[in-house]
C-alpha cells in the first residue's frame, strides 16, 4: 500500500498473500480496516499487523493507479518504475538485512551459546526488495534511502535476474 493525495492505495497483492482471493484489486482506495478509518499506509499496515481473526477492509476503485507504484513485472530488469521520489533508470534487486528472522536466530543463539550466539547478526538472513539508482544509492520499495551500494558504500545489492520463459 502507498499513500498519495487520494489516501491509501493498494499497489500490489502478493500471489501467496492473505488477500489473493479477495475482492481487493490493485489501484483500490482503502477507506477503513476493521472499521477504523485509515489515512496513511503506515496506519493500515499497523492495523493489519495487530488484527486477529477476520479482517474487514472497505475499499473502492479509483480511476487511475499511482504512477510511482513499484510493479512486480519490472522488478529484475532496468526499471521504468522506481520507488516514490526516486528517479527511474535504476535496477531492482535484493539485499540482506537484520529483520525479524535474523533477530529470532540471534535470540536462539544467545540462549544456546551465550554472547557468541550474537554472531548471527553479522550474517543476516532476511531479504527485501531494493532499488539501486544510477548514482549507486539503494532505496527500499517505499523510497527510503538505505545507503550506497558496495564496494564504495555499506549496503549490499544483488540484482534480480531476468528469467526468460521457455
Amino acid at each position: 500500500m502507498i499513500t498519495n493525495d487520494k489516501g491509501v492505495i493498494i499497489h500490489s497483492i502478493e500471489d501467496d498473500g492473505v488477500f489473493v482471493n479477495s475482492a481487493l484489486k490493485v489501484g483500490m482506495h482503502v477507506r477503513t480496516v476493521n472499521n477504523v478509518e485509515v489515512s496513511t499506509s503506515a496506519d493500515a499496515v499497523a492495523l493489519l499487523k495487530t488484527s486477529t481473526g477476520q479482517i474487514t477492509i472497505v475499499a473502492e476503485e479509483v480511476k487511475t493507479v499511482p504512477e510511482q507504484a513499484p510493479a512486480a513485472s519490472v522488478m529484475g530488469s532496468t526499471a521504468t518504475t522506481a520507488p516514490p521520489g526516486v528517479a527511474t533508470g535504476g535496477q531492482w534487486g535484493t539485499n540482506k538485512y537484520v529483520g525479524s528472522n535474523t533477530q529470532a536466530l540471534a535470540c536462539l543463539g544467545c540462549l544456546c551459546f551465550c554472547l557468541p550466539g550474537l554472531c548471527v547478526l553479522l550474517c543476516p538472513v532476511d531479504d527485501r526488495d531494493v532499488y539501486k539508482s544510477t548514482d549507486n544509492n539503494v532505496y527500499d520499495a517505499a523510497g527510503r534511502c538505505l545507503g550506497i551500494s558496495y564496494p564504495a558504500g555499506n549496503v549490499g545489492f544483488v540484482p534480480k535476474r531476468n528469467d526468460m520463459k521457455r
